[in-house]
């Protein structure tokens, strides 16, 4: 991602945005609000994880997720989108790699589990994005 400049996170925004206005538009109103609601979660847990990245300066009293649980969800994650590699994309050709680095730097072992459960869970909504046509 765009190492802590905002870039990535207000282009998730303006697409999602964008997305969702084209939902409530057209007939086609159902396949856009798919897509909106997952670029619109990936921008949720992107900045969750820019507020996690950050913590050091103050402790949270939240337990972290366990560690076989992240595992399992970044393995379920990554098999999701092995399916749709090679699928057929409209406006969302970019977003695969994202998703990708997302979910690698989830992999991680040097972020704590609270940045790794954001960034895995922003790469899980752009995989439901990207599932569902974007």
């Amino acid at each position: 991602m765009e190492k802590g400049t905002g870039e990535d996170l207000r282009d998730l925004l303006e697409r999602g945005v964008k997305l969702y206005r084209k939902a409530t538009e057209g007939e086609e109103g159902n396949k856009f609000v798919l897509r909106a609601i997952g670029v619109l979660r990936a921008a949720e847990h992107l900045s969750l994880a820019g507020l996690y990245a950050a913590r050091d300066k103050h402790r949270q009293k939240v337990a972290s997720p366990t560690p076989e649980w992240l595992q399992k969800f970044i393995a379920e994650a990554d098999h999701r989108l092995e399916k749709i590699e090679h699928a057929e994309r409209g406006k969302g050709t970019d977003l695969f790699p994202v998703t990708v680095e997302l979910l690698r730097q989830a992999e991680d072992s040097d972020h704590d589990a609270h940045l790794a459960f954001e960034l895995a869970m922003a790469a899980d909504a752009l995989c439901f994005a990207l599932e569902n046509g974007l």
